[in-house]
């Protein structure tokens, strides 16, 4: 990374790739780039990676597949044959520093096929660990302002950091904050707004999970000698998960919601955190007279709250159910998961499709994340798809996969003075 001189109060930093958004998809963009040699800038509003999983506890990490053990992730030369490799690596790291279990647990309230308990500050940690081994440079506490174009590139960005405005020059640019927050400020064409909803998840400890209370829903499951729990919560007509973690007496309760919510507007981020976080307290009152939750009290809240994008990406193709169930091809794929998943809606807080898909085969067009802007592209939720198919799409390895071939098509350009926009084209690239 080189720091130019300026003779401005500005501060100027070049670099090959710049990725505004530290969460998991933009995280592996950038660990996927560097790990091609290519000299690569993380941009993160909060003091810590992870996004939504680790400043919103966007959890359970789900997964739409048929793995029962992690080694089936893992490259091997049965399996993946270092198809991913960065992929594997995050799965490793995670592992090592007991992030998250040995083994994939069944969902007890069968929202997903298999959840990955974790510890969100080992997750947090090992994020941060991952982009140093990786050398990513990282710019923490700053928030993106502006893009400045030249024709249909991107010429630089504007960041406001604690040493003041910061302009950074690249030849890629990576929108990974979930919002198409970048490609808003170029043209507010380039995105389509979504009625938005705010959901606010918390951390509580002090709970006995070993306690039995027969007047709430409470599902385990059994995973080698650990039994998991999780619950059902229902009150005045909304109803909560509660699912257990592996820290000793913690778990994560989600659904809570607000109607209604622009993120847009900061009085209403405002008054929608204010009133959650009265909800909060009430419901944490209600639930001390089930057992397992009689001493229970707050152990942690999120930095921000949750909320479904209020935009995404105006891509040049929309994935739909019917493209999936058909098998449609696509000849710009750069990205091919199997899932299964029963798509049962338990919980109005959670996205999740009316049909059932097994085993189906998606296909990701790479169309999908590009506009004409010839060095800007789009990873994670601002992915142009269909609404039915968002929970599927956000499962956790879809999204590591995904965005570790986005990072191959960026590092593949950049050795080959490509422009994104010449992917467009049926002409067949091998990224490898």
């Amino acid at each position: 990374m080189k720091t130019l001189k300026s003779y401005k109060r500005t501060k100027i930093i070049e670099t090959d790739v710049a990725i505004v958004g530290g969460g998991l998809s933009g995280i592996v963009v950038a660990l996927s780039c560097a790990s091609n040699g290519l000299r690569t800038l993380l941009i993160e509003k909060y003091g810590f990676p992870g996004g939504l999983i680790t400043n919103a506890f966007g959890y359970p990490l789900r997964i739409f597949n048929v793995q029962k053990d992690f080694s089936e992730l893992f490259m091997s030369e049965d399996f993946e044959r270092i198809e991913y490799p960065i992929f594997s690596t995050v799965i490793r790291y995670l592992l090592k520093n007991e992030a998250i279990s040995q083994k994939l647990i069944p969902d007890p309230l069968r929202i997903s096929a298999s959840i990955i308990p974790l510890d969100f500050e080992k997750f947090k940690f090992t994020l941060l660990e991952l982009l140093l081994d990786f050398k990513v440079e990282i710019l923490f506490h700053s928030s993106f302002v502006r893009a400045k174009l030249r024709g249909k590139t991107v010429k630089s960005i504007f960041v406001l950091g604690k040493e003041g405005l910061i302009e950074i020059f690249a030849r890629y640019f990576v929108d990974a904050t979930g919002n198409c927050v970048v490609f808003k400020s170029i043209d507010e064409s380039l995105t389509k707004k979504l009625d938005a909803d705010v959901r606010y998840n918390f951390i509580l400890t002090g709970c006995d999970f070993s306690k039995i209370d027969e007047r709430i829903v409470c599902e385990k499951v059994e995973v080698g000698d650990i039994t998991y729990h999780a619950y059902v919560v229902s009150r005045d007509g909304e109803r909560f998960a509660i699912y257990e973690l592996p820290l000793k007496n913690h778990c994560v309760v989600f659904g809570l919601s607000r109607n209604g919510f622009s993120p847009e507007d900061i009085f209403s981020v405002s008054e929608a955190e204010e009133e959650l976080q009265l909800k909060v307290y009430s419901l944490i009152e209600y639930l001390k007279q089930f057992k397992p939750f009689e001493n229970a009290r707050v152990s942690t809240f999120p930095a921000q709250i949750y909320f479904t994008e209020g935009r995404k990406l105006n891509g040049l193709y929309s994935l739909t159910v019917d493209d999936v169930l058909n098998g449609k091809n696509f000849d710009d794929e750069i990205a091919v998961t199997k899932v299964s998943v029963i798509g049962d809606k338990i919980f109005p807080c959670l996205l999740s499709p009316d049909k059932k898909f097994d085993s189906a085969i998606l296909r990701f067009p790479l169309s999908s994340f590009l506009t004409d802007v010839k060095n800007l592209v789009a990873v994670g939720r601002n992915a142009d798809v269909s609404d039915d198919l968002k929970f599927i799409l956000y499962s956790f390895p879809f999204v590591m996969k995904t965005s570790e071939n986005i990072g191959r098509v960026i590092s593949f350009a950049f050795k080959n003075n490509l422009n994104l926009t010449d992917f467009k084209t049926k002409a067949k690239f091998d990224l490898t």
